[in-house]
């Protein structure tokens, strides 16, 4: 007999927020959960426009990449863009190659290889790449990175030695000593005061824009109509933004919010063949679909065939030179679907083990593991099980290289920097992190990654948690008023999840039971004679002991688009019996 996984369920609070006149009160109170109160900043957080973006002044760093920047432009400088095969590293490095490309500025980019060349700025690269360019006579090139080199000092060393200038645009934590480069930008730099701290690497490249934009105009480099209209990159933006799962919050949000009106009016070719292949017919975009669409095919070239591969899909002017990558891109994603597929199953495997002999961290390695996927076998197993989370791929040189996840607010980077003299290289964010190890300090690392867990979180419920923000009835869910402010709350994600629901009612039960797909279930909630859909993904199970039985249920709210038709539903997220 099938039983209900044991899901710790955290309901806020009643907070009323303060009343506003014409916004629902279940509105004000989602907005005060969110620290958004008072009438002017309801206004922001609902209407997000580009004014609101904080200035470019005081983000460190950008005046002086935008002087040598503006200086490259004006005299015609041969600029190379080196970025990371990550969703957010292709989308930074389209979007400086589509702004000069607009402004008639010689770029050329390079992408390294994640299985041979790994993360970021290699020496063996930039001599390459310098090397060609002397061929093309091009006296001091500028080099700019996207979405990596803060931590990358011999390498900027020997660039510069090499007759670059270098200007880093990057998002990840600093290390304490910074490279020698002409122009560092980086919203974590201790000197810088910009607001926003948050921003993704295409956010920080974004920034770059503005200020250069700014600085051509200052310099009246500009013919009258020939100014770009930055707006138009911000489809770019959103995409690279929203895969790299930094808070939709404040910068973030505004550009994000503006990116999707972009994708939704006008989508660039070779998003248009993305969503085609995706089987997305219906606009507007949503951050979901990105999410869990157009960023996972991006990410695909670089996981498991060429990064390059997805930014000449974004790169491209037609549908017609669009169609080829981009099917191949889609023939990406779907080898990617599978060895993931099998490699979780492996993982799974390893981590039931360890939980079995009491573990609290799990570190997993495995000899025929594709590194391109274990950062996402990582975000599933510590979804799954809970537990901080360590996912390795041992090649045949005696490395291993992986990704880490964090769960709930551990910091996951500080407990990896503890275990750093085991490492040979590593960086991230709180919430995840990439590492590189010698083979034999596996074992070594994981006893010692565990102890540094265990001081931090010992004594914690290792369940996993469900974050219920208000009690509500679906019937008031479904208001008309009350869905229209709720959009509006738009677009979710890290930093302002869609908001988790359970009913005022002890208990209710579930209607229409039936098993959909491979294992989920479909049903309908009579809510005070309204009648809702809804869904329970991965719960078909449980279908013999929730049947006609009182249950309490947590759940989202979502519109349903099919066939042209589109209807407000309820998704499960848990259900609990009563009693």
């Amino acid at each position: 007999m099938p039983s209900i996984p044991d899901k710790k369920w955290l309901i806020a609070p009643i907070e009323q927020g303060e009343k506003i006149v014409g916004v629902p009160a279940l509105i004000c109170s989602l907005l005060a959960q969110r620290g958004v109160a008072g009438r002017e900043a309801v206004e922001k957080f609902l209407n997000p426009s580009l004014e609101q973006l904080p200035a470019p002044t005081g983000l460190a760093g950008l005046a002086e990449a935008v002087a040598i920047l503006a200086q490259g432009v004006v005299e015609n400088r041969q600029v190379l863009i080196y970025g990371d095969y990550d969703a957010d590293g292709i989308t930074s490095t389209a979007l400086l190659l589509s702004f000069f490309k607009e402004i008639g500025l010689a770029c050329s980019w390079y992408i390294p290889d994640r299985t041979t060349e790994g993360y970021g700025l290699n020496i063996a690269a930039l001599q390459k790449l310098r090397a060609e360019l002397k061929k093309a006579d091009s006296p001091e090139p500028l080099l700019i990175t996207v979405d990596c080199g803060i931590s990358s000092h011999a390498e900027v060393a020997e660039a510069r030695r090499l007759g670059f200038k270098v200007i880093i645009t990057d998002h990840h934590r600093p290390p304490a000593e910074l490279p020698e480069a002409e122009a560092i930008i980086n919203p974590h730099r201790k000197d810088c005061t910009f607001p926003e701290k948050n921003l993704a690497g295409v956010g920080v490249a974004f920034y770059l824009l503005i200020g250069l934009r700014t600085r051509l105009t200052e310099l009246g480099y500009w013919s009258a109509g020939r100014q770009p209209n930055l707006k138009s990159y911000l489809d770019l933006v959103a995409i690279g933004t929203i895969a790299d799962l930094v808070p939709l919050t404040g910068a973030n949000r505004v550009m994000v919010k503006a990116g999707l009106e972009v994708l939704s009016n006008n989508p660039r070719p070779g998003i248009k063949a993305i969503l085609k292949n995706a089987g997305i017919t219906d606009l507007p975009i949503t951050a979901d679909q990105i999410a869990f669409q157009i960023a996972p095919r991006i990410n695909a070239a670089g996981r498991v065939a060429r990064a390059g591969l997805a930014l000449e899909v974004l790169l491209a002017e037609n549908q017609g030179e669009a169609a080829e990558p981009a099917k191949l891109l889609e023939k990406a994603n779907n080898h990617r679907k599978e060895l993931s597929e099998e490699i979780f199953g492996q993982a799974c495997i390893q981590a039931e083990i360890r939980l079995e002999e009491g573990g609290s961290t799990l570190v997993m390695a495995g000899e025929t593991w594709h590194v391109g996927v274990v950062g996402l076998i990582a975000s599933r197993i510590a979804e799954r099980y809970h537990r901080p989370t360590v996912v390795l791929s041992c090649d045949e040189e005696g490395l291993a290289r992986g990704s880490a996840r964090s769960v709930g607010n551990l910091d996951l980077l500080e407990r990896i920097e503890e275990c750093s003299e085991l490492l040979e290289k590593y960086g991230g964010h709180k919430g995840a992190a990439g590492l590189t190890i010698k083979r034999d300090r596996i074992e070594a690392f994981a006893e010692q990654f565990e102890a540094s867990v265990n001081r931090i979180m010992k004594g914690s419920d290792p369940r996993p948690t469900i974050y219920v923000n208000l009690r509500a009835s679906v019937s008031e869910l479904m208001d008309r008023h009350f869905l229209d402010f709720f959009e509006k709350l738009e677009p979710f994600g890290n930093g302002n999840p869609e908001p988790v629901f359970c009913s005022r009612e002890e208990n209710f039960s579930l209607g229409e039971l039936q098993k959909v797909g491979k294992n989920s279930l479909r049903f309908r909630v009579n809510d005070n004679g309204s009648l809702i859909k809804g869904i329970a993904f991965g719960m078909a199970d449980l279908l013999p002991i929730i049947k006609n039985v009182p249950i309490s249920l947590a759940y989202k709210i979502f519109k349903n688009k099919f066939r042209g038709q589109t209807n407000w539903e309820i998704r499960a997220e848990d259900i609990k019996l009563i009693g």
